[in-house]
C-alpha cells in the first residue's frame, strides 16, 4: 500500500501525494526497487487527495501512477467513467488495464479463491485463534514493551520484603487484568481513579498513596488519536504528574506513545513503560515485566519529544521470578492439557469426590497451567478462586521450619551429624539422647510415627481433663482451638513430654512426624526471634508469598479460606480457618508438622526456590550445597529413600510403580510431598531434572 505522503525530494509536484506520483510508484517502487507484487493506494476518500482532486480525477491519477488497486474510491460510477475517458484519450492503455486485472486475478488464484468454498462458521473464532497463534501474539507484544526510564534499576522490582506497594489504575473503576497479575507476585493494595472524579476523591487517593514505598501507576482508556489530548483529562494529567514527580513510581502507559507528550513530568518517573495498547496480553505481560517474570527489549518507534526519541529503550532482566505463559511455549498442547485436566476435575466433582479443586503446574520457571473448578463446599455457594487459601497439611513439613533449618545450616548454626539433643536438651537424659539430627530428618532414628495428643485430654466419660480445655478464653486458657474451645496456656509442655517418653525402635526407615513439633521452638532458641516472624522475614514475604501463614483467620476473611471438614471426634465442629491437624491445633496452630496455609501460587514460589537450588527473585536464600545435601537420599544402603525431610522415589522400583510417592510419569522426580489432613488433600511434587512442579489442592468434605 502506498501512503499519502509528501516527498518533494522524489516528486516536487505541488499538492501531489505519493499515492498519485508516477515517479514514486512506478519509477522508485517498481523500476528502481524491482517490486513485482500488487500495489494498492491508501484510501482515496481521505482529505490528503480529495482536497486537491475531484472524484474520478483522483482515480485516474492513481492508475497512471502505477497502482494496481484503488482503495475507497469516493464515487465508483464516476471513477469508471473517468477511467474509460482516460483510456480513450490515450492517458493509459487498455493493455495496461488488462495487465493489472490479470495480475489481480492471478493473485486470487494463488490464494485459492477460484475454488472458494463457503466457510463453516461453527467454532470459527476458536479455529482462527489457535493456541500457537495466541502465543505468537503474546510474543510480539512482549517484544514490543518498551522501558523508557529505569532509574537506579528499579525494574524489575527486587526487594519485596521492605517495599510496601500500591497500584493505581487511572481510567478504570474495577480491578484490571494488569492489577490481577501484579498480585500474583506479591502483596499489592489496589486503587482506581476514573478519568474524572470529585476533588475530595482526588485528594483522598493522593493522601492514601503517601502510605506506600512504591506506586505502580497504569494509564488506561487512552484515545487512539491526539484529538482532545488523547482523552486525558486535567485530573488524569495532574495525578500522573504528581506521582511521577513526588513518588517512587513506575508508570505504565497502555496506549499511543505520542500520549506521553500530554504529561509534563512523566519523564521524572523512576520507572516508565510504554505498552502501546490496552489488550489483556499487554496488561498481563507489563505486570510480569515489572517483577522480572520477563525482560524488556523494545525500543520506541517514534520521537515523541525531547525526552523520548526514536530508538530509546532500556533492556531489563527477565526470568528471575515466575513467567505466566501458554503450554505451547514449552512445547505442550493447550487443548490436550485442558481437555484432560478438565475432564478429570469435572467428573470427580460430578461424582462427589470433592466439591472443588485447584490445579497449578509450572516448568522451567514458567507457569503454564493454573485453573480452578467447583466450589468451596458441596452447597455450591462459593466458587473456588485462584486466590483461595488452603491448609497445606503435611506439606508444612517442607515449607514450615525446613527452609529456616536449611538457612541456619548454611550459617553453621544447625548441624546434621550431632545429637538431636544438642538443640533439644530435654532429650539428653532420655532414650533419644544418641540419635542425630540427620537420622531424625531422614526418618532413620527409630522414633514412633505419631501420638494422638488430643486423646490424652479426655476422660473416659468424654469430658476434658483438668488443665486442658475451657469453653471461654482467659489468661490461663488463651490458645484458640475453635470459637468455643480454648487450650491451657502451658499444654505444649505436655506434648513435648509425651514425645520424650515415646519408645524408640531400631535405626531403620520408619516415618515419624514427631520431631516436626519441636523445630519451631528450636528455631526460636537458635535465632532468639519468633519462629513465625523469622520464617516470614527470611522466606515467605521476601519471596512474595504473602498469603503463607499460620492461623490465616488473623489476616484474611474466611470467605478466602477453604474449609476442611466437620470434626466429629475432637472439636465437634466445621474446621474453617484453623489448622485441621489435631496435634498442630494443640500447638496453637504453630507447628511444622502441619499448620501452614496459603494459595497454590504462593506455595509454588517456595517450590520454585527449591528447584532453583535455593534461589528465586535474584536472591540466594539457601546455598546450592545445602540444597543438594538435604535433597539427596541419606541412607540408601538401609533401603531408606528419604532425603532430609524431603521424600524421594522408591530406590529399587524398576517397574516405576504408580503406587509410590511419585506418579509413574514422574518417577525420576527430584522430591515430593503429599499432605493429608483427614478430609483435605494436598498433592505436590517437583522435579529438578525436568524443571517441573505440580500442585493440586482439593477438599473431601
Amino acid at each position: 500500500m502506498v501512503a499519502h505522503l509528501n516527498i518533494p525530494s522524489i516528486d516536487s509536484t505541488p499538492n501531489l501525494a505519493s499515492t498519485l506520483s508516477k515517479p514514486i510508484v512506478t519509477g522508485l517502487l517498481k523500476n528502481k526497487l524491482g517490486f513485482k507484487g500488487l500495489t494498492f493506494t491508501d484510501a482515496l476518500s481521505m482529505n490528503a487527495v480529495t482536497k486537491y482532486f475531484k472524484p474520478g480525477e483522483v482515480d485516474v491519477k492513481a492508475l497512471i501512477a502505477g497502482n494496481d488497486g484503488l482503495i475507497f474510491s469516493k464515487n465508483i460510477p464516476i471513477a469508471i467513467q473517468e477511467i474509460k475517458k482516460a483510456v480513450k484519450n490515450g492517458l493509459i492503455s487498455q493493455k495496461e488495464i488488462d495487465a493489472r486485472c490479470y495480475k489481480q486475478l492471478k493473485a486470487k488464484e494463488w490464494a485459492g479463491l477460484n475454488n472458494l468454498q463457503p466457510i463453516k462458521t461453527k467454532n470459527l473464532i476458536s479455529d482462527l485463534n489457535k493456541p500457537k497463534a495466541k502465543l505468537l501474539n503474546r510474543n510480539l507484544i512482549q517484544a514490543s514493551l518498551t522501558v523508557l526510564r529505569n532509574k537506579n534499576d528499579i525494574l524489575p522490582i527486587k526487594d519485596l520484603l521492605n517495599t510496601k506497594i500500591a497500584s493505581l489504575s487511572i481510567g478504570v473503576d474495577t480491578l484490571s487484568v494488569f492489577q490481577q497479575r501484579l498480585a500474583d507476585y506479591t502483596k499489592v493494595d489496589h486503587f482506581y481513579m476514573q478519568k474524572t472524579v470529585s476533588n475530595s476523591s482526588f485528594n483522598s487517593i493522593k493522601k492514601s498513596l503517601d502510605n506506600y514505598d512504591m506506586i505502580i501507576c497504569s494509564v488506561h482508556d487512552i484515545d487512539l488519536t491526539p484529538r482532545k489530548s488523547f482523552g486525558f483529562t486535567k485530573q488524569m494529567a495532574d495525578m500522573l504528574n504528581f506521582i511521577s514527580e513526588h513518588k517512587n513510581a513506575v508508570v505504565v502507559v497502555f496506549g499511543n506513545a505520542y500520549s506521553l507528550k500530554e504529561l509534563d513530568k512523566v519523564q521524572l518517573s523512576r520507572g516508565l513503560i510504554v505498552a502501546y495498547q490496552e489488550s489483556d496480553n499487554a496488561q498481563d505481560l507489563s505486570a510480569q515485566l515489572i517483577f522480572g517474570g520477563i525482560g524488556a527489549k523494545g525500543t520506541l518507534p517514534v520521537t515523541v519529544n525531547k525526552h523520548f526519541k526514536e530508538g530509546d529503550g532500556i533492556k531489563t532482566a527477565g526470568g528471575i521470578r515466575f513467567k505466566y505463559t501458554l503450554p505451547e511455549e514449552l512445547g505442550m498442547d493447550s487443548e490436550f492439557i485442558n481437555s484432560k485436566i478438565d475432564s478429570i476435575a469435572n467428573k470427580s466433582i460430578k461424582l462427589g469426590a470433592f466439591p472443588g479443586v485447584q490445579v497449578f503446574a509450572a516448568k522451567n520457571g514458567k507457569v503454564f497451567f493454573h485453573k480452578t473448578y467447583g466450589y468451596h463446599t458441596y452447597d455450591k455457594k462459593r466458587p473456588v478462586r485462584k486466590t483461595n487459601i488452603y491448609d497445606f497439611a503435611s506439606v508444612t513439613k517442607i515449607t514450615g521450619a525446613l527452609p529456616s533449618l536449611m538457612k541456619l545450616h548454611d550459617e553453621g548454626k544447625f548441624q546434621l551429624d550431632v545429637p538431636f539433643a544438642t538443640y533439644w536438651p530435654d532429650f539428653k537424659r532420655s532414650n533419644k539422647k544418641e540419635m542425630t539430627v540427620r537420622e531424625v530428618l531422614a526418618h532413620q532414628s527409630g522414633m514412633e510415627a505419631w501420638v494422638a495428643f488430643w486423646k490424652n485430654t479426655k476422660k473416659k466419660n468424654g469430658k476434658f481433663k483438668w488443665h486442658t480445655f475451657k469453653p471461654d478464653s482467659s489468661a490461663k486458657y488463651p490458645i484458640k482451638i475453635t470459637s468455643d474451645l480454648f487450650l491451657y496456656k502451658n499444654y505444649k509442655r505436655k506434648i513435648y513430654k509425651s514425645i520424650r517418653k515415646t519408645k524408640m525402635g531400631e535405626k531403620k526407615y520408619k516415618y515419624s512426624g514427631l520431631s516436626f513439633y519441636l523445630y519451631p521452638e528450636i528455631i526460636n532458641n537458635i535465632t532468639n526471634k519468633g519462629y513465625e516472624s523469622y520464617s516470614k522475614k527470611n522466606f515467605y514475604e521476601s519471596l512474595g508469598a504473602y498469603t503463607i501463614t499460620y492461623n490465616p483467620s488473623r489476616y484474611f476473611p474466611k470467605n478466602m479460606i477453604i474449609p476442611t471438614e466437620k470434626d466429629t471426634f475432637f472439636r465437634m465442629t466445621q474446621i474453617h480457618g484453623n489448622v485441621h491437624d489435631e496435634g498442630a491445633a494443640m500447638m496453637g496452630g504453630f507447628s511444622s508438622n502441619a499448620g501452614l496455609f496459603g494459595t497454590a501460587g504462593d506455595l509454588a514460589k517456595i517450590m520454585q526456590m527449591y528447584l532453583q537450588m535455593g534461589q528465586y527473585g535474584g536472591v540466594q536464600y539457601i546455598s546450592k550445597a545445602t540444597m543438594l545435601e538435604f535433597t539427596k537420599c541419606q541412607y540408601p544402603k538401609n533401603n531408606n529413600r528419604r532425603g532430609l525431610a524431603f521424600d524421594k522415589p522408591f530406590l529399587k522400583d524398576k517397574n516405576k510403580s504408580s503406587c509410590g510417592p511419585t506418579p509413574t510419569m514422574a518417577y525420576y522426580l527430584f522430591l515430593c510431598r503429599t499432605g493429608y489432613t483427614q478430609q483435605e488433600i494436598t498433592v505436590k511434587f517437583i522435579s529438578i531434572t525436568l524443571g517441573l512442579q505440580f500442585i493440586r489442592f482439593f477438599m473431601m468434605l
